[in-house]
């Protein structure tokens, strides 16, 4: 199997999985939030789940960022509008003790070192929610793995796709299918 998705990361490094698994593309993965999301706490509320009931977690997150989180609030309505079509606009900031318990779960057991397939990470170093060092830690020592740095998409995480970055989408195809050529031949297959 050849994975896309930065949430199958963890699946990737587990001993039951591996063998099946030829190759890993992430792009933008999120292995944690970015500093600045969360009002910078990401570090202190990601322990604050584990460690404490779903409702305490969710009253100190509507304190930090009230009871909604609204994505997008920064771009025309109409860019908006068709953003929401694909993706939820608008949740409960309670929500976030799903998203840092996959997080955490990723962070703690995940052992790089054993993820014997190629890896390839498309990604921005500066990106706005996703920890590029968060991503660095979690994938150090990994043997075969490659990073592609895009500093010049309009949008930091979403760096490519039909909706929020066309221009990117032809150049990133290239990237994965040259990468995805060169390690299939290193591991001799087709």
């Amino acid at each position: 199997y050849a994975l896309f998705f930065s949430s199958q990361s963890w699946l990737s490094s587990q001993p039951w999985a591996r063998s099946d698994i030829a190759v890993l593309c992430l792009i933008s993965p999120c292995f944690g939030l970015s500093p600045g999301k969360a009002m910078g706490m990401y570090d202190i509320l990601k322990w604050v789940g584990p460690t404490t009931s779903r409702q305490v977690f969710a009253r100190l997150v509507s304190v930090i960022r009230g009871p909604l989180t609204r994505l997008a609030l920064d771009k025309p309505a109409w860019q908006r509008e068709i953003q929401g079509s694909f993706w939820t606009m608008e949740y409960p900031s309670s929500a976030a003790y799903n998203a840092i318990g996959v997080f955490l779960t990723a962070e703690l057991s995940m052992d790089a070192k054993k993820m014997r397939m190629p890896i390839l990470v498309i990604r921005n170093p500066g990106d706005t929610a996703a920890s590029a060092s968060i991503c660095e830690r979690a994938l150090k020592g990994a043997p075969d793995l490659k990073y592609i740095d895009v500093v010049d998409s309009v949008n930091t995480h979403n760096i490519t796709g039909e909706l929020m970055e066309p221009a990117t989408v032809d150049r990133t195809c290239k990237w994965i299918i040259d990468w995805l050529e060169a390690a299939l031949q290193r591991r001799g297959g087709s």
